[in-house]
C-alpha cells in the first residue's frame, strides 16, 4: 500500500512533539503526554477526525493526574497514511487493530482505552477482540457497537437537517473549515453557548495539518469487517460511560443502553452537553477518567511491593526511622525518643491499632504504609498514611504500595471510604494520592502539630465505588 498526499506536502502545523510509527504495514502519526512509567491511557478518536480533537489541554489534564497519555491519527486523518478519496482499502476492523499496534510501538502491554463517538465503538470492540490489551474502558458520546434487543432513538432532527442542507467543497480549505465548524456547532447542541473561536482555530489547524482533508471522508465508506463472536455482556473490565444529555447524534438513551449492556458499567450524564469532548467539560471528564483508571489496577507483570509488618521487623524499622529522622521531621508529628527504638516499634506493631505494612525495596524495608482509625458499622472507613526513606524517594515505591493497600482495604477489609491528608505544600505526597485516584475534598486548618507548629493539611478521599 502507498500513501497519498494529493494536496499538502508542505510542513505540517505541529505544536506537540509527534512520533511516526509503523503499524500493520502502514504509517501512523502519534504523540504522547506525561511519564511513561504512569498508567497508560490510549485515546481513540471518532471517524473523520484527527488526534487534534483530543486537544492538548485535555491531554495535559490527564497527564498532570498521573497518567501516560497516547493519542494518534487514524488512517486518512492528520499525518497518518492517506488514501485516494473514495478509495479506502481497509476496514473498521483494521482501525481497531491499529490501536493495538500503537500500544506495541510504545512497548505497552495493556492500557486504559478512552474512546469518543465511533472511537467509543472501536474501544468496545477492542475489549471484545483484544481483552488482554484493555485495562478499562471509558466510552464517551457513543452507542453500543453491537446490536441490542431494544430499539434506540435515531439522531435528532437538527442533525438530519444539517446533513441535508450543508454543502462543502473538499478542494477548498475555507469551504471545509466553514462546513466543519458548522458541523461542530450542531453537535454541541442548543443548551450551552458554542465556543466558535476555539472551534474555528482547532478546525483550521486540523485542515492545515492534514495530508488530504478530503480523505477523512473515507471513514464513512469503509466496511466494518468481521464482527466479534462475543456480546457486550462479555466485557469484563471496569467500564465508564460518559454521555451528554442533549447529544444530537446519539441521544442519551444510547449511553443508558450501553451502560446497561456491559456488566457493572457506570454512567456519567453531562447535563446540557452535546456530542464530543468540549472545553467546558474537560475538567469533569478528566477527573472521572483519572478516578476510573487508578494506578492500583494490576497487570500481569505486577510485583508485590508490600507485606504485613511483624514484631521481627521492629529492629530494622527503628534503624530506618532513626536514619531518616531529619528527612521525615518536616512531615511527621513530634515523636518521643522511644518511638525510634526497637521496643517502641515492637509495641506499635503488636498493639493492633492499625493495619501496617512494610514497603519493600527488593527484600529490604524502605518505609511503611498503614490503615488507621478503621471504623465499621455504617461508615466502613479508614485513614491512610505512608512514608518512604530518603534514599528511595521519587522511585514510585510509595505509589505502588498505596495502590496495593487500597486493593486490600476495598477488597479483603470491605471498606467503603479511605481518607488521607498531606501538608498543603507537600506536592510529592499529593501526587502519590492523585495517581491512585484520590480526590481533594478541602483544607483542614491547623490539622496536625508538626515541628512545634499546627499545620494546615489538604484532605483527600477515595471511595470503593
Amino acid at each position: 500500500m502507498t500513501s497519498s498526499c494529493r494536496r499538502r506536502t508542505c510542513n505540517p502545523v505541529v505544536t506537540v512533539a509527534e512520533r511516526m510509527i509503523e503499524v500493520n504495514g502502514v504509517e501512523l502519526c502519534t504523540s504522547s503526554f506525561g511519564d511513561p512509567s504512569d498508567p497508560p491511557i490510549l485515546l481513540v478518536m471518532g471517524i473523520g477526525a484527527s488526534m487534534l480533537w483530543w486537544e492538548e489541554g485535555f491531554c495535559r489534564l490527564l497527564a498532570d493526574g498521573g497518567r501516560f497519555v497516547l493519542r494518534y491519527d487514524h488512517r486518512d486523518t492528520g499525518r497518518s497514511v492517506t488514501y485516494e478519496p473514495g478509495q479506502p482499502v481497509y476496514t473498521g476492523a483494521d482501525l481497531v487493530a491499529d490501536a493495538v499496534g500503537v500500544l506495541e510501538a510504545y512497548g505497552i502491554g495493556a492500557a486504559h482505552m478512552v474512546g469518543v463517538s465511533a472511537g467509543g465503538a472501536f474501544a468496545q470492540l477492542l475489549g471484545l477482540r483484544f481483552p488482554d490489551r484493555v485495562r478499562s474502558l471509558v466510552l464517551i458520546s457513543t452507542s453500543p457497537a453491537l446490536p441490542l434487543v431494544r430499539d434506540l432513538p435515531p439522531a435528532t432532527e437538527p442533525y438530519h437537517r444539517f446533513l441535508a442542507s450543508a454543502t462543502v467543497d473538499w478542494s477548498d480549505d475555507e469551504s471545509v473549515i466553514e462546513y466543519l465548524v458548522g458541523y461542530a456547532r450542531m453537535l454541541a447542541g442548543d443548551e450551552r453557548p458554542f465556543d466558535e473561536a476555539a472551534t474555528r482555530d482547532l478546525v483550521r489547524r486540523d485542515v492545515e495539518r492534514a495530508r488530504d482533508i478530503a480523505a477523512s471522508e473515507n471513514h464513512s465508506a469503509i466496511a466494518e469487517g468481521e464482527p466479534p463472536r462475543d456480546q457486550l455482556s462479555s466485557i469484563a473490565v471496569p467500564t465508564l460511560v460518559i454521555h451528554g444529555t442533549v447529544d444530537p447524534l446519539f441521544p442519551l438513551e444510547h449511553g443508558v443502553a450501553l451502560a446497561e449492556a456491559i456488566p457493572r458499567a457506570e454512567l456519567l450524564a453531562l447535563e446540557g452537553a452535546g456530542h464530543g469532548v468540549v472545553r467546558a467539560d474537560w475538567e469533569r471528564i478528566a477527573r472521572a477518567i483519572i478516578r476510573h483508571t487508578p494506578a492500583r489496577r494490576r497487570t500481569a507483570r505486577h510485583v508485590t511491593s508490600i507485606r504485613p509488618l511483624t514484631s521481627e521487623d521492629a529492629g530494622d524499622l527503628a534503624a530506618l526511622l532513626m536514619a531518616n529522622r531529619e528527612f521525615l521531621a518536616p512531615f511527621e508529628p513530634d515523636r518521643d525518643e522511644r518511638f525510634y527504638t526497637s521496643d517502641g516499634q515492637r509495641e506499635r506493631i503488636e498493639s493492633g491499632e492499625q493495619q501496617a505494612f512494610a514497603i519493600l525495596d527488593g527484600e529490604r524495608i524502605a518505609g511503611t504504609v498503614a490503615l488507621s482509625n478503621i471504623v465499621r458499622g455504617p461508615f466502613q472507613s479508614a485513614n491512610l498514611g505512608y512514608w518512604v526513606a530518603q534514599e528511595v524517594n521519587g522511585r514510585g515505591l510509595a505509589t505502588r504500595a498505596v495502590g496495593e493497600v487500597i486493593e486490600f482495604a476495598f477488597g479483603e477489609l470491605g471498606l467503603h471510604r479511605l481518607e488521607a491528608g498531606t501538608q498543603v505544600d507537600n506536592v510529592a505526597s499529593r501526587r502519590v494520592l492523585e495517581k491512585n485516584g484520590f480526590e481533594a475534598i478541602g483544607i483542614a486548618r491547623r490539622y496536625l502539630r508538626i515541628a512545634g507548629e499546627w499545620r494546615d493539611h489538604m484532605l483527600f478521599e477515595l471511595l470503593s465505588d
